[in-house]
């Protein structure tokens, strides 16, 4: 198994957004307030579980 650091790094600031948006959705959807203090950590544990899967993932070919 090769691990693609620069595909993890890609993967990560494109999951940061969605992160984000998710956190977001699951804090409405469970009625908390929303504030950027509290998604910050969501977003990025999101951010880096997309990431780190990426970068485990081998294409095909």
């Amino acid at each position: 198994m090769t691990f693609s650091p620069i595909r993890t790094l890609v993967f990560f600031m494109i999951g940061l957004p969605i992160g984000f948006i998710l956190s977001a959705l699951g804090f409405v959807a469970t009625g908390q307030e929303i504030a950027a203090p509290a998604l910050v950590p969501w977003a990025a544990g999101i951010a880096a579980v997309i990431g780190i899967g990426a970068g485990l993932w081998k294409p095909a070919g």
